[in-house]
């Protein structure tokens, strides 16, 4: 816990001086506004020839170069470059190794430019509370945008319904937890409200069943998170008395029948991702140790399509070049068991740094607002694993994205409470955070440079 905690305590000193990093703050700020909002490729299509994002992500690569590069040690980077090195890996044996090479690019550039360069720019509570105002700012554009152009995104990951609802049920809970913090400030709490509306409704814009199930999968969880869960239900079911029926009239019927489909039998796309997944599980059997190579599933579906008892020429469409309309039937035929696990502990990793910090900061009224953001980032994980069992986003941004969100949060709270994963038996053994008091503990040797932390690092 001293090396780590002394390890950030110096890239705090090197990286996090405002003066001096207020430029990369901007570079990921900008390049995140880039990435999301897509200027060049709409409203502002003069900037495309420029290559602005290219610039922006290589200027963030130089950063995190120059950093003291501590973040490489985190178990959690370990994992997920783990994971990527299997999508590079799999070069090695996959039929189509062009796609291979363009996934394996494209996660390490996002994981580099963005996940790892975060925590290096933002690395005190400041610059967290600011960066993280930003990003809500750019999720609301982004909904924004999509309720003007009838649920589609601006482009690249983002332009399907599909793939935008993901994203837009992934940034709900954000806003929302902050709505709940004693340290928002009354006009802070308004913004945060109207922005999760915002989201919600642009959810709905993109007609994405999918989408739906998500939005779902998110309110349970705010529900399941919460402290009071009787006075919630009694909330919830006091908004459906009165606003119940004229929000249901204000909900276009054509998305009340997407929702409905989701229960029709007959329904062909609903047949045709049962087949996909179907297609996918045999290619897993057949490959379970490695599988077929990443972003491969479109290049050998048609294969077990023709080898099916099914498959009949004259009446079956070939579904060569098709993707697996699943998160877990594109992991499980592309990277095979090896695959699955490391992206368990990709999940592990980051659920139980975010239970470590609700578990401590709750009780604190100085750092409450910590768990709430913790809280938020676990419904983005689940709004990425419920509303991505329809489409193929294994390896889409906003996933890779969050994972640098968490490792954000994880070092400043290390930083600014003592509170990290190698301390914590200290923690809970009370030497220094009492969990029943409603502030941490301030023992006569904790104090460190104004801050107090966990075993008086």
């Amino acid at each position: 816990g001293v090396k780590r905690m002394a390890g950030l305590k110096n890239s705090r000193k090197n990286t996090g001086d405002t003066q001096k990093y207020g430029f990369a703050f901007v570079i990921l700020v900008t390049y995140l506004v880039f990435e999301y909002l897509r200027p060049q490729s709409d409203y502002f299509q003069f900037l495309a020839p420029l290559r602005i994002p290219m610039f922006l992500a290589i200027a963030l690569l130089i950063l995190f170069l120059r950093s003291d590069k501590s973040v490489l040690k985190d178990r959690l980077v370990f994992y997920a470059g783990l994971f990527i090195f299997l999508v590079g890996f799999s070069v090695t044996y996959a039929y189509n190794t062009y796609h291979v090479w363009q996934t394996f690019y494209s996660l390490m550039l996002i994981f580099i430019c963005v996940s790892l360069a975060m925590p290096t720019i933002v690395t005190n509570k400041e610059q967290l509370d600011r960066f993280l105002k930003y990003w809500i700012i750019i999720t609301a554009l982004l909904a924004l945008y999509a309720i003007d152009h009838g649920g589609h995104g601006p482009g690249s990951f983002l332009w399907d319904e599909n793939d935008l609802a993901l994203a837009l049920n992934m940034s709900i809970p954000l806003p929302f937890y902050l709505s709940l913090s004693k340290k928002s400030s009354k006009r802070q709490k308004i913004f945060y409200r109207v922005v999760t509306i915002i989201l919600v409704v642009a959810s709905v814009s993109t007609m994405s069943r999918g989408g739906f199930l998500g939005l779902v999968a998110v309110f349970g969880m705010f529900w399941l998170l919460s402290g009071k869960k009787l006075k919630s239900v009694a909330i919830v079911l006091l908004c459906i008395i009165i606003a119940g029926y004229p929000v249901y009239k204000l909900v276009p019927d054509t998305y009340k029948a997407e929702v409905v489909s989701i229960l029709d039998t007959g329904d062909r796309t609903r047949e045709d991702r049962f087949l996909f997944w179907g297609l996918g599980w045999d290619m897993f059997v057949d490959n379970p140790v490695l599988g077929v190579g990443a972003a491969n599933f479109p290049w050998r579906v048609a294969e077990y399509q023709i080898q099916s008892n099914e498959f009949d020429l004259n009446k079956i469409v070939l579904f060569g070049g098709r993707q697996a309309h699943s998160l877990y039937f594109a992991l499980m035929p592309e990277l095979g068991m090896v695959g699955i696990i490391v992206f368990l502990l990709i999940l592990k990793q980051i659920f139980s740094r975010m239970r470590r910090i609700v578990r401590y900061c709750s009780e604190s009224d100085e750092y409450a607002e910590y768990a709430l953001i913790a809280k938020a980032f676990m419904v983005s994980v689940i709004a990425y694993l419920v509303t991505g069992a329809f489409i193929s986003v294994l390896y889409y941004p906003p996933f890779w994205h969050l994972i640098g969100f968490v490792i954000t949060l994880d070092r400043v709270v290390a930083f600014e409470t003592g509170i990290s994963e190698e301390n914590e038996e200290n923690v809970t053994k009370g030497n220094s955070y009492n969990r029943n008091s409603r502030t941490g503990r301030r023992g006569k040797n904790s104090r460190s440079g104004g801050r107090w932390t966990a075993g008086g690092v």
